[in-house]
């Protein structure tokens, strides 16, 4: 904000002051607040969300230090593009219980111990991500370069299939039927290594940790193959992390709990505008002006960036 304050020159050269430029985010934060409340309702609605989290540096937590560490937890809708950021002071299991406490439907994770209370729900199917798992092997590379690419060989032969659905667009019935096709056969051929392999590597070394850890978790790694609306990882919301960890880089911290809520519900309406193709600038701009004359309710559902009308902006 110091920086850009001191490029922005507005009427007689005079520089906007970095006061003012933090009281406009905290206003339009505020006011968007029904808005960002009716995204919320939509997450809770969806039937396949993806979950994942990261840190996020606070000067004033609450009971806490000075500076602690807080996490913005991303929760993303890839039915709908419908993204949801959601500020806590920690990361521990009842975090997402605030959104998730009712849900029913698929939930893609990483392996992070926080998402086992929901395997034994009856209405929530619980699917882990490939990319993760893809990573440690990678990262095992340097210990057992071999063994490590006997599996990531395989896994670029899935993510291939994946790319070729993509390209030729193909809907979720020709996408099941091309990975039950394709994908299947490759699945089943590394469970079966999976199993041989898990008590022929030193458990502690790196390859081991890999072969350990994709094992446990692999039944649902194979889930995405089921349904053709499934994705084979998160990467989709962890793009949406992205923009976050830079804007770290730039301000640092926030400077306390209520900042840092103002952020996630921003990041939350940019991000949608940003999944669904919408300019988060005009939509912004647009919204801002409808919420001066019109009150935000359920009618207003309508005006969220995934289900607004383009032309409209």
């Amino acid at each position: 904000i110091h920086r850009f304050a001191k490029k922005m020159k507005m009427f007689d050269s005079e520089v906007v002051s970095i006061s003012t430029l933090q009281n406009g985010f905290h206003t339009a934060a505020e006011a968007l607040a029904p808005l960002y409340h009716l995204l919320e309702q939509e997450i809770q609605s969806q039937s396949y969300l993806q979950v994942d989290e990261t840190p996020l540096k606070v000067l004033n937590n609450k009971g806490k230090k000075k500076e602690s560490k807080g996490y913005m937890w991303i929760y993303r809708a890839p039915l709908t593009g419908a993204v949801l950021f959601d500020y806590n002071p920690g990361r521990n299991k009842d975090c997402p219980q605030k959104l998730l406490a009712n849900y029913s439907g698929y939930l893609q994770v990483d392996g992070y111990g926080g998402y086992d209370q929901y395997r034994g729900r009856e209405a929530v199917t619980v699917l882990h991500c490939m990319a993760h798992a893809r990573r440690k092997f990678i990262e095992a590379k340097t210990y057992d370069e071999r063994t490590a690419c006997w599996f990531l060989d395989r896994a670029t032969q899935l993510y291939a299939i994946e790319r070729k659905a993509r390209k030729d667009e193909l809907s979720a019935e020709d996408r099941l039927g091309l990975r039950q096709k394709k994908a299947i056969p490759i699945l089943e051929e590394i469970g079966k290594w999976l199993e041989k392999s898990l008590y022929t590597q030193l458990p502690k070394s790196p390859i081991g940790q890999a072969i350990a850890y994709t094992h446990s978790r692999w039944s649902r790694l194979c889930l995405y193959a089921s349904d053709g609306q499934l994705e084979i990882d998160n990467n989709l919301i962890e793009n949406k992390i992205r923009p976050l960890a830079l804007g770290r880089k730039n301000y640092l911290f926030a400077h306390n709990e209520h900042t840092a809520q103002n952020l996630a519900m921003l990041y939350s309406i940019i991000g949608t505008c940003e999944a669904c193709g919408i300019n988060p600038h005009k939509y912004i701009t647009w919204i801002l002006k409808k919420i001066v004359h019109h009150k935000i309710d359920d009618n207003a559902r309508d005006w969220l960036p995934h289900r607004v009308d383009p032309l409209l902006l």
